[in-house]
C-alpha cells in the first residue's frame, strides 16, 4: 500500500486499523509466552529463562522483554486485566508498573496480593497516560517502612582485586555476597572431609548427594548450569540445583557421573518431561 496516495481521511482510518490489529497482536504474544513459561520449553532452547528466550530468539530488547514478561504476569489468573490489555485501555507500560508495584508490596509485607487488590489497581490505572499512573503507583508506596540494617564488612586491598578477578571469570552477573558465599562453602565442605566422613561420601543409593560430590559437580560445571542445546549452554549462574541425569524414582544412583547442575528453570523442564506437567502441577513445582 502506497500511503502517500491514500487522502487524509484514508490515512486516518487505516491508522485506526493497524493499531487495533497490532493491539490484538500483542496479547496474543502475552498468551504465547504465558503457555511457554507454563512448560518451561524455554529449556529446551539453552535459555535459563524467559528472559533470554525473549532475548536471544525472540529479537527483543531488554526494555521489550521485561514489558511483556511482566504484563503476562500481571494478567495471570485474572480474565479481566486480560481484556484490558486486549481492548487497549491498559497499556504494557501501565501494566508492567502494576507488576513490579504489587511485587514489591509483596516483598514488603511478606502477603500476596489479592485478587480484589490487584484488580482495583488496575481499574485506576485503565485509560490512564504514563505520568499518571506513575503518580498514582508512588501515592500507594509506603513510606513508614523502616529500611533493613545490613551488616557491613569493609574488604581491602586484596580481596577486592581477588573479587574482582572472580566476577571476570564468573560471569558479571554474580554480586559479591554470591560471590563470598559460594568460595566459603567450598572452604567449609573441604574441611569436612574428614576420614570418618568417606563411609557416608561412598553412598549412592539414597537421593542424598554426598557434599564431595557437589563440590565436585560445582567444580566441573564452573558454577553454571550444564544444560546445553547443540552448541549453545545456558547462561544461567544463579538458583542452581541438582540433579539426576536418570532420574532417581527410575533407579538412578547418586554419584559423580549422574549428577548435573541445572537452573531451576532447567530442572523443571527436566521434571515435565519426565514426569509429565499433571504430576508437576500436583506437586506444585511447575507454575
Amino acid at each position: 500500500m502506497n500511503l502517500q496516495k491514500l487522502s487524509d481521511k484514508q490515512l486516518l482510518s487505516e491508522t485506526e486499523k493497524v493499531v487495533r490489529i497490532e493491539k490484538s497482536q500483542t496479547i496474543i504474544v502475552l498468551r504465547h509466552l504465558q503457555e511457554i513459561e507454563r512448560r518451561k520449553l524455554f529449556g529446551d532452547l539453552a535459555c535459563g529463562s524467559l528472559f533470554d528466550y525473549c532475548i536471544d530468539n525472540l529479537g527483543y530488547s531488554r526494555a521489550e522483554a521485561q514489558l511483556r514478561i511482566s504484563a503476562m504476569r500481571l494478567m495471570k489468573d485474572s480474565i479481566e486485566v486480560e481484556k484490558a490489555l486486549e481492548v487497549g485501555q491498559l497499556s504494557l507500560t501501565n501494566a508492567s508498573m502494576a507488576y513490579s508495584h504489587l511485587r514489591e508490596n509483596e516483598k514488603e509485607t511478606g502477603v500476596k496480593p489479592s485478587l480484589d487488590k490487584k484488580l482495583n489497581l488496575i481499574h485506576e490505572l485503565k485509560d490512564q497516560p504514563t505520568r499518571k499512573a506513575e503518580a498514582i503507583l508512588d501515592s500507594k508506596k509506603g513510606g513508614n517502612k523502616k529500611p533493613k540494617s545490613k551488616e557491613k564488612v569493609s574488604l581491602g586491598a586484596r580481596t577486592r582485586k581477588a573479587l574482582d578477578e572472580i566476577k571476570k571469570l564468573m560471569g558479571e552477573d554474580l554480586n559479591e555476597e554470591e560471590i563470598i558465599a559460594l568460595a566459603l562453602d567450598e572452604k567449609l565442605i573441604s574441611l569436612k572431609k574428614k576420614p570418618q566422613n568417606r563411609k557416608i561420601l561412598a553412598k549412592t543409593d539414597t537421593r542424598y548427594i554426598s557434599e564431595g560430590i557437589k563440590l565436585q559437580v560445582r567444580q566441573r560445571a564452573n558454577h553454571q548450569c550444564e544444560f546445553k542445546a547443540g552448541e549453545k549452554r545456558c547462561r544461567e549462574r544463579r538458583n542452581l540445583q541438582y540433579d539426576h541425569i536418570y532420574p532417581f524414582a527410575w533407579g538412578g544412583k547418586s554419584e559423580l557421573g549422574n549428577i548435573q547442575l541445572l537452573c531451576a528453570n532447567h530442572n523443571r523442564r527436566r521434571a515435565i518431561k519426565s514426569f509429565g506437567m499433571n504430576k508437576m502441577n500436583y506437586f506444585g513445582r511447575s507454575k
